[in-house]
């Protein structure tokens, strides 16, 4: 797989997992201001029930009036239970089956309570009033808050995915244009060849890491041709000093050859070619040191000299 490639699938997953973090977090807290908007609502309701039932005698007939039109409008789909508390043991027993039992047992002390079963929710208001004490209870399905959650998250989900293709996609777009640098880079070194090493790559002033990869393949560059410019010198100067030696050793071999010698020129020649073959293997040790000059210099055999002497004896 291309790096190309790599870096859009990476960009794109990074980034799903931050939308998908955050649309939960939008739902969570939706969730929860809907249920809680719920139970307000319900409270309101009991508030009202409260009023219908236990206060018309305390409120002149418009204001009562009004509450039972308040009652029909607000949450006409409730379920309503009024208990009056004189007899504990059939309101506990009335209660067990609809609220968990720690909940009964704070209502009766005087504390509200809400609770949710299955996709009701509920809240039981403790009232006190002249005509004794009363639990009052309010259940409904939030159906309208349901379906916005619902809608909540069907957009979520489509908004989710459609980032998806268009974060992948600009993802390739930014990142052809970010490695768009280094594939120039590719395209040249392909053209480097051995027969032209002087060729450079183009520098810019940039400081990140493609300028400094293409500021240290120019000098790997620079090496490459110093060390073929050496390569070059060193056989054309090795066949060159070479040539002398052979060159003398044949000649005096075909000019011995020629006619019949003396023994004392025989001998004279073998002189020659000992003394050229002499040459000729010092000059080949001497061209084996020069070339190991280019080895790790744990590679050479070194040791310690006397310069003076070097000197005296040059």
């Amino acid at each position: 797989m291309k790096i190309r490639r790599k870096i859009s699938l990476v960009y794109t997953l990074l980034t799903s997992l931050v939308m998908l973090c955050s649309f939960a977090f939008i739902y969570f807290l939706s969730y929860k201001y809907t249920q809680e908007e719920f139970y307000l609502r319900l409270e309101e309701k009991a508030e009202i029930i409260t009023q219908k039932n236990f206060e018309e005698d305390e409120l002149n007939q418009s204001d009562f009036e009004e509450i039972i039109e308040k009652n029909s409008k607000s949450i006409p789909e409730a379920i309503e239970i009024i208990l009056n508390t004189n007899k504990t043991k059939i309101v506990y027993d009335s209660l067990k089956n609809i609220i968990p039992e720690y909940q009964i047992k704070q209502l009766l002390s005087g504390k509200n309570v809400q609770y949710k079963k299955d996709m009701k929710q509920s809240v039981g208001l403790y009232y006190k009033d002249n005509q004794g004490t009363f639990i009052v209870i309010v259940s409904a399905v939030d159906t309208f808050g349901i379906q916005k959650l619902y809608n909540l998250l069907k957009n979520l989900i489509e908004i989710f995915l459609i980032s998806i293709l268009f974060i992948y996609f600009i993802g390739i777009f930014y990142s052809q244009r970010m490695l768009a640098p280094l594939a120039h880079i590719l395209k040249n070194v392909h053209k480097i060849k051995a027969t032209n090493l002087k060729m450079r790559l183009k520098q810019n002033d940039s400081s990140d890491e493609l300028g400094d990869l293409t500021r240290m393949f120019n000098q790997m560059l620079e090496r490459l041709e110093h060390s073929f410019t050496m390569q070059k010198n060193f056989i054309h100067n090795a066949s060159h000093e070479l040539k002398n030696p052979l060159t003398a050793i044949i000649g005096e071999t075909e000019v011995t050859l020629s006619k019949t010698r003396t023994p004392e020129q025989y001998i004279a020649t073998l002189n020659k070619i000992a003394t050229e073959s002499d040459r000729l293997n010092t000059l080949t040790r001497n061209l084996l040191n020069i070339a190991q000059a280019d080895f790790e210099i744990t590679e050479i055999n070194t040791e310690q000299t006397r310069i003076d002497e070097l000197l005296w004896e040059l």
